[in-house]
Order: C-alpha cells, then sequence, then structure tokens
C-alpha cells in the first residue's frame, strides 16, 4: 500500500509500506514525493476514484490493469481516505491486492463462456482428442437440432457427418492430431437431426487444455441462404441457356425439315413415274422378244451381260426399297418436328402417345447400340389428349428414355458394377388415366436400379453419376421442374437396386395452365 496526497494537480507519493517497495523494486528514498502515475502505468485514470474516496469519505474499490517493468498485473484497488489532521491536506491509503491466478482464470472462463453462448450467428462445437463433444453452444443447437444435453458426448462422425464423408473426417482428425496437419476452413455439407442437409462455412482450430490434451474448436457459419440464391441463380441462368438452346434446336430442326422434305418430296413423286417407265420399257423389250426370237449375235451378247431377267425381277424391289427409305426419312422428320415443336407457343391439346413415338423414333438408333438390342414394350391405355406444353413434355420423355438406355448398355459393358447382366434387355412403356383424373406414364427398365444414396440425389442440379464430359447432371432437375412447376404435375421414381428402375410421370387432367390451343395437335 502507499499514501497519496494532492499537490500540484496531481496524486503525490508521501509513503509505501515495504510490500510496496519490494513490488517496485525501489527504495522508499526513490519513491516519496514523486507523482503516483510517473511510478504506476495503469490503462485508465485513477484519479476519478481518488477524488469520489476523498469527496465522499468513502472507501472506493475498483479493479484496473497496472505495467511494472514491463509486466502487467492485474489489482483489485481500494482507495481509503484519511482524514485531515491539523489542517493538513486530505490523503488516501491507497491498497494494491493482486488478484489469485484461481480468480483470473475463473474471470478468463466467465469471458470465454459468455462469449461461446452469447455468439448468435456461428455454431461453436468443442471436441475432445476422441472426437466427443465437449461443447455445444446454442447457435449449434439452432443449426443442426440437437439440444446440448443430446449432443455432448457424442461422437463428430456420429452426429452431423453425412455417411459419405465419415471416413475422411476420421482421417482429417487424426492427421492433425498425430502429424499436425490442419483442416483447412471450407464450405461442407454436413447433417441434421433429420436428415436434411446444411450448409456451412467451417473453420477449425486445435487448442490444448490445462491438463495438456487437446480439443477441437469447430465454428460454423450457416450459408444455406446463400447457397439457395446461388442455386436459384444457376437455375435461372440453366432454364435460359435451355431455352436458347431449344430454341436454337427448334430453328435448326425447322430448317432441316424443310431442306430434307423438297429432295425427299422430288424421290417420292419420281419413284412411281419411273416404276411406270420402267414398266413400258420392259413391254417393249419383251415385244421385241416376241416379234425377233432370234436377236443377232451381238445383241444376244449384251443380253447375257446384261442378265435382263434378273434386271425385270429386281428393278421393281429396288424401287419398293427406295420408297420405303423416303418413306423413313420423312417420318423421322415428322418426329424431329413433334418432338421439339419449338416454333409453337403455350399450352395445347395433344396426344401424349405422339409424343412418346418421336421419341423413340428418335432413339432407334441407340436402342440397337448393345446385344441383344433393347426391346421396347407399349401398353398404351385408351387416352384422352390432355392439356401440356409438348416440347418440355417431349424433353422430359427423351431425359427418362436416354437415362433408361444408359443404365442398360453400363449393365451390359461396366462388369466391375456388380450389377447382374439382363437376358433380355427391356423398356416397359404404360400410359393410363386412372379415375379420370389425371394421366400417367410410366417409363420402366429392368438395369441395374439405383442405390438409396443417388435415389436421394437424382433431382438435384449438376448431379451426376456418369463421367467427366458424358453427363451435366441436369437432365431429371430440368425434367422434374418442367413436370411438377411447368404442368403441375409428379415425377415420381421407384427402383430396387439390381431389379431395375421405373419412373412415373402424372399429370392432372384438370389443367389450370394458358388456355390451350385448339388441337389435338
Amino acid at each position: 500500500m502507499c499514501c497519496l496526497h494532492w499537490h500540484q494537480d496531481a496524486f503525490w507519493i508521501t509513503d509505501a509500506n515495504p510490500a510496496m517497495t519490494q513490488l517496485l523494486a525501489a527504495p522508499i528514498e526513490q519513491l516519496s514525493n514523486r507523482p503516483f502515475q510517473a511510478i504506476f502505468s495503469t490503462k485508465t485514470d485513477h484519479s476519478s476514484h481518488y477524488w469520489q474516496a476523498l469527496n465522499t469519505s468513502q472507501t472506493v474499490t475498483f479493479e484496473d490493469t497496472v505495467t511494472l517493468s514491463d509486466r502487467r498485473y492485474q489489482f483489485a484497488i481500494e482507495a481509503i481516505p484519511v482524514p485531515p489532521v491539523d489542517n493538513a491536506a486530505a490523503q488516501l491509503i491507497v491498497t494494491f491486492t493482486r488478484r489469485s491466478s484461481e480468480a483470473a482464470l475463473r474471470q478468463s472462463e466467465e469471458r470465454f463462456r459468455s462469449l461461446f453462448e452469447g455468439v448468435s450467428l456461428i455454431g461453436m462445437q468443442i471436441y475432445d482428442h476422441q472426437r466427443r463433444v465437449i461443447g455445444w453452444n446454442r447457435a449449434s443447437e439452432q443449426l443442426y437440432g440437437y439440444t446440448c444435453k443430446e449432443a455432448m458426448g457424442q461422437q463428430l462422425e456420429d452426429l452431423i457427418i453425412p455417411d459419405a464423408m465419415r471416413e475422411w473426417v476420421i482421417q482429417a482428425v487424426e492427421a492433425w492430431l498425430q502429424r499436425g496437419i490442419p483442416i483447412p476452413a471450407c464450405e461442407l455439407t454436413l447433417r441434421h437431426k433429420n436428415g436434411g442437409p446444411v450448409e456451412v462455412f467451417s473453420s477449425h482450430m486445435m487448442l490444448t487444455n490445462l491438463e495438456g490434451e487437446p480439443e477441437l474448436y469447430c465454428l460454423d457459419l450457416d450459408i444455406s441462404d446463400r447457397k439457395q440464391a446461388e442455386s436459384t441463380l444457376q437455375q435461372a441462368q440453366l432454364k435460359m441457356m435451355h431455352g436458347e438452346k431449344m430454341s436454337s434446336l427448334g430453328k435448326m430442326v425447322a430448317g432441316i425439315a424443310h431442306e430434307i422434305n423438297n429432295p425427299i418430296s422430288f424421290i417420292d413423286g419420281n419413284l412411281d413415274h419411273a416404276k411406270e417407265y420402267m414398266t413400258d420399257l420392259l413391254h417393249l423389250v419383251s415385244l421385241y422378244q416376241t416379234a425377233y426370237p432370234s436377236p443377232r449375235h451381238d445383241i444376244q451378247s449384251v443380253l447375257e451381260s446384261l442378265d435382263l431377267d434378273f434386271i425385270q425381277k429386281d428393278f421393281f424391289k429396288l424401287a419398293t426399297s427406295m420408297q420405303v427409305g423416303a418413306d423413313r426419312i420423312r417420318s423421322i422428320v415428322d418426329s424431329l418436328r413433334n418432338f421439339s415443336r419449338l416454333d409453337e407457343t403455350g399450352a395445347k391439346v395433344v396426344d401424349i402417345h405422339d409424343g412418346l413415338n418421336s421419341t423413340l423414333r428418335i432413339l432407334h438408333h441407340r436402342l440397337q447400340t448393345i446385344d441383344p438390342a433393347i426391346q421396347v414394350v407399349k401398353n398404351y391405355g385408351n387416352l384422352s389428349p390432355i392439356v401440356c406444353y409438348p416440347g418440355p413434355l417431349n424433353q422430359v420423355f427423351m431425359n427418362v428414355l436416354t437415362n433408361a438406355i444408359d443404365a442398360l448398355a453400363d449393365a451390359r459393358t461396366n462388369s466391375s458394377t456388380g450389377s447382374p447382366q439382363t437376358a433380355s434387355p427391356q423398356i416397359e412403356i404404360s400410359t393410363s388415366q386412372p379415375g379420370g383424373r389425371q394421366t400417367v406414364i410410366s417409363i420402366c427398365d429392368n438395369g441395374p436400379g439405383i442405390s438409396d444414396t443417388v435415389k436421394a440425389q437424382i433431382f438435384d442440379p449438376f448431379f451426376t453419376t456418369k463421367p467427366v464430359g458424358q453427363g451435366t447432371g441436369m437432365g431429371l432437375a430440368i425434367s422434374y421442374q418442367v413436370i411438377t412447376q411447368q404442368h403441375q404435375g409428379q415425377l415420381l421414381v421407384e427402383s430396387v437396386h439390381g431389379k431395375g428402375t421405373c419412373v412415373e410421370i402424372r399429370l392432372p387432367l384438370a389443367s389450370s395452365l394458358a388456355t390451350p390451343l385448339q388441337g389435338p395437335v
């Protein structure tokens, strides 16, 4: 302790006890009659506390940090007023009680606990060296759905880590503990109590407790809103790109159809005339043979080299084949135009079977790419025409059928999947209108099926099981939007791993789509 009195606009030291001289490492002669602030370097000016004690004649207690010999000390300080004697100046006795390490530690813990529980936007968790929860703040409760009581003592990988990340997390924590390799801050998709995804930006620290054991601190910032905004933006961009692509495809199809139709019409129209001309010429040759049964030697040589009998039989087969080919090309062009329907706008009354058949004609070559070829079984019901957007709906048929063909082809060519190969690859297409309330289109294959993990993600944008360059992961995502949002319907997937997949499209008959054009189209 020391004694202070007011002199020349400052508090001066008049005396100090041995404990003070020992603390300051200076004899009393060096401390007496010196300004208090010249000896003590404090965070704040204590004068207001000293004057309060003098003015109220009551002891004033406060705390502050004092710097002595470049070291900082936390003190509990008491300013005790001393009544003046014989008109002498009022004095103070000031005591400095150094806070114990336990009190300082308790204060530090209290501050940390206030910070740990008070942060409302960042989920903070603490794990011991065995990855068990030993700290779980209120923000973590809101973020992951587990109360602190439920989370305490649970393993990190059993609590919020998806199955696909489990081994990676265990290895990453072990690498930090054993080799000092820190886990980088990154965006992660973790798991909510209800099984749903939780998008977070996660950072990590490894600290040592009083017992010298390492503890892992995780700070998770919820970025679900940002991810949702990014996903919405990506979907909007995708729709624009898809619309532009399909619009360009529609223009290209219309141009190709127009250009192909002209020569096909020319060939088709002239084949009938060619057959008539050939019939007349062969009749004339027959008359000549009757009139001149013994032709000259040079004519006889030409007849033998031409094999006139074969020409008479084969020409009409050749003409018929050309007619079939021309009809086939015309059918393909019509299918392309019916499939794209991009030169038309708005909802229309259409026959669903026309769209399915057009899509199958376009995919005909894909059905033949494996051996044996994929068999298509049609179980078409007696459907009434429905109101829909034919272009986007045909695109859904294309995406679903393409996935079925790819699955059957993979089962044949990729033996590493472990899926049993079917003896006869098959796609079954069924249509019905149960109860007259909705149209149901079912497209089933007997391929390898889909695992539950993959099935949970098949409608997610950019999710694909195909190698890089062979799939964008957008086919079913777009199809889901077309059916659920554009047509107010349902797109359902049922699959048994190793036995096949069935995709069911349900379209309402009582449609609230825009007023349809007259049809069916």
